[in-house]
């Protein structure tokens, strides 16, 4: 990747991240679900990346959610929805 191709990658990640909207979704997911046993963002991307398969339905609705934001990231970042998903699911292993 080129040094400008990175620095605009970075520049929109950056402007993800600076996103008052993108901050108070983030903000409210990362509460705990009591049903589901967990932080809430952390049970989401655990439906994205396909280790869990079921949850309450707050939670799928954070994962649903947290989705747009994800692909912007995997746009920015020039990588694909499922390279994404497979480096989360590895990780989580």
């Amino acid at each position: 990747m080129s040094e400008s191709a990175t620095v605009g990658t970075l520049e929109t990640f950056k402007a993800l991240a600076d996103n008052p909207l993108t901050r108070n979704v983030l903000k409210t997911f990362s509460k705990n679900c009591r049903k589901d046993k967990g932080n809430r963002l952390e049970i989401a991307l655990e439906l994205y990346v396909g280790v869990r398969k079921e949850a309450c339905l707050s939670c799928q609705l954070s994962r649903n959610m947290l989705t747009p934001i994800l692909n912007v990231a995997c746009r920015a970042f020039g990588i694909t929805e499922e390279q994404l998903k497979k480096k989360g699911y590895v990780m989580k292993q």
